[in-house]
């Protein structure tokens, strides 16, 4: 049997889902938003931060991505051909988001948290949780840093911003956080298609070394499929919310081995700079509702730094310009590992680290 799928791994895969499990009820519960995903998230968080061992093989979280990114693909529709060019105005508006960020967050990192510039530019970069510290260590900074600045901003800006859109936002949006209703059923030839779909993205993106190849190859295709009326059908209800589970616990096993008092000053500085983050957030949507004449809850989630399966995950819920969202941040994704560390190397002065 392979390793991912050892005894052992079993057995952690199964006390991380029920740890997950308990999660998801305690949100239903207290009508949090987005349960699947948010609650599975946060007991798998915390209950790595106690020294509980969780975690889920790849093989599976990368199914679970598939799936997110096949269900994402289903909002797409030949309507939004008419919104391109709102679309390429909110894109730019990103780019510009983005350098703002950066530039903020390195000078933040290297003045007052003082890291050398290497450091301080990749954990100012909202990238994945995977891939930033890899390229981070790869021109000589200190990923663990990098690492530990990434996690808690991507945990704290996915609970606070559907949080807040659910308490603090209009009563139409509130109501639109339940779980999609999707059919139970599905056609076997639906079925087919979904499937053969997810796979021939993940394949066809992992062979183009697109990052995120599991979310972002699947979603692509299931746009293509969606866009061109080759099937309407979505993944059955109950799929989808296990997909949610997945990976919402999937992001606890990046803070497993991490002790926060051993690691306080990290985390302090992790901390502030992610509220400081909200604040560039939250400015440049209000800004932009009067630039772009675009809703603020919708530049919110398009701007925010979560990770890019939790953000769509959140629209989609919601029910907010789910398409829009989830292009924005294949955009930003895209050109964060491919153009930042391009950036990098041409503005580091000679001899800096």
């Amino acid at each position: 049997m392979p390793t991912a799928f050892s005894s052992d791994a079993l057995k952690r895969l199964a006390f991380t889902l029920a740890i997950g499990l308990v999660g998801v009820h305690l949100f239903v519960w207290a009508t949090l938003p987005v349960p699947w995903i948010l609650g599975a998230m946060s007991f798998a968080v915390i209950a790595a931060l106690t020294g509980l061992k969780v975690g889920v093989p790849k093989p599976l979280r990368n199914t679970a991505l598939a799936i997110v990114g096949s269900m994402i693909g289903t909002a797409f529709s030949p309507a939004i051909l008419d919104h391109l060019s709102t679309w390429l105005a909110i894109i730019i508006y990103n780019y510009l988001y983005l350098i703002t960020v950066i530039g903020a967050g390195t000078f933040f990192f290297c003045r007052i948290c003082r890291q050398d510039v290497t450091t301080a530019f990749f954990s100012s970069s909202p990238g994945g949780l995977m891939e930033m510290p890899f390229l981070c260590e790869a021109v000589g900074g200190e990923a663990r840093f990098v690492a530990m600045v990434h996690s808690v901003r991507v945990v704290i800006v996915v609970l606070a911003v559907p949080i807040y859109i659910r308490f603090a936002e209009a009563a139409s949006y509130a109501t639109k956080g339940d779980v999609p209703r999707l059919s139970a059923d599905l056609a076997a030839i639906d079925a087919i298609i979904l499937m053969t779909t997810a796979a021939v993205g993940y394949l066809v993106a992992k062979q183009l070394r697109v990052p995120a190849a599991a979310l972002v190859g699947p979603m692509l295709a299931g746009v293509i499929v969606h866009l061109f009326g080759w099937t309407e059908a979505k993944p059955p209800e109950v799929v989808f919310s296990l997909a949610q589970l997945v990976v919402g616990v999937s992001i606890g096993g990046y803070f497993v081995g991490v002790s926060i008092l051993s690691l306080k000053r990290i985390t302090a500085y992790s901390l502030v700079w992610t509220m400081i983050l909200l604040l560039i957030t939250g400015g440049f949507a209000y800004l932009g509702t009067y630039i772009l004449e675009v809703d603020f809850i919708v530049l919110l989630l398009a701007l925010s730094p979560g990770g890019q399966a939790e953000m769509a995950l959140v629209a989609l819920f919601m029910g907010i310009e789910v398409p829009l969202i989830a292009t924005v941040h294949i955009f930003r994704s895209m050109s964060i590992y491919a153009i930042v560390p391009l950036m990098f190397k041409i503005f580091r002065k000679p001899g800096q680290q």
